[in-house]
């Protein structure tokens, strides 16, 4: 079963990143228990509560780097000198580090790093490139990262609007040179 990973406003100083399991998924939302509840996600922000707001979040990896730029913004916003939270802000700094180190590990730890940068191509293209091609007007559908398991090539696959599909070798591209090679000739 597909995992979440979602960060409570409280608990950010804590660090606590809680995982949680996805029941249902659909086109634009995910259902996922969190807490003995079921919560239901929209994609677009990937946020739930009211009083209490969380932060969810597909990859583990993104989890963190937002935790990251979050303590970042907390220790900048308290200042030794005007709030005196310094045992805050200690918290805070040993947490960035933690993060950091955490980040790295689980870089470190991923022996397949061709499947990351398959996992991160297929989500650039799903997440960034296919809604640019349908707001640009150009009768496109959508576009869809594909990759062949026995030759390795990767490819873009760009659906236009009457059910035309363009593709578009992507091979050992980085993610500006795959949208580069994509919407060329469009």
């Amino acid at each position: 079963m597909k995992k979440i990973y979602y960060i409570s406003s409280r608990e950010i100083v804590d660090g606590i990143i809680h995982e949680a399991t996805v029941i249902k998924e659909t086109a634009k939302t995910y259902i996922a228990e969190i807490n003995g509840y079921e919560r239901t996600l929209r994609k677009t922000d990937m946020s739930f509560g009211y009083i209490e707001k969380y932060r969810a979040f597909e990859e583990y990896t993104d989890a963190l780097m937002w935790l990251k730029e979050r303590v970042e913004k907390l220790i900048i916003g308290n200042t030794d000198t005007i709030y005196k939270k310094t045992l805050e802000n200690e918290k805070l700094r040993a947490l960035k580090k933690r993060i950091i180190g955490d980040a790295i590990a689980s870089v470190n730890a991923d022996e397949d790093t061709a499947e990351t940068e398959s996992k991160t191509k297929a989500a650039f293209v799903k997440n960034y490139l296919s809604p640019l091609l349908r707001a640009a007007r150009i009768c496109v559908r959508g576009a869809e990262y594909v990759k062949d398991e026995k030759t390795g090539e990767e490819t873009v696959v760009i659906t236009c609007t009457n059910g035309y599909t363009r593709e578009k070798c992507v091979t050992a591209d980085s993610l500006i040179a795959l949208a580069r090679d994509s919407m060329q000739g469009l």
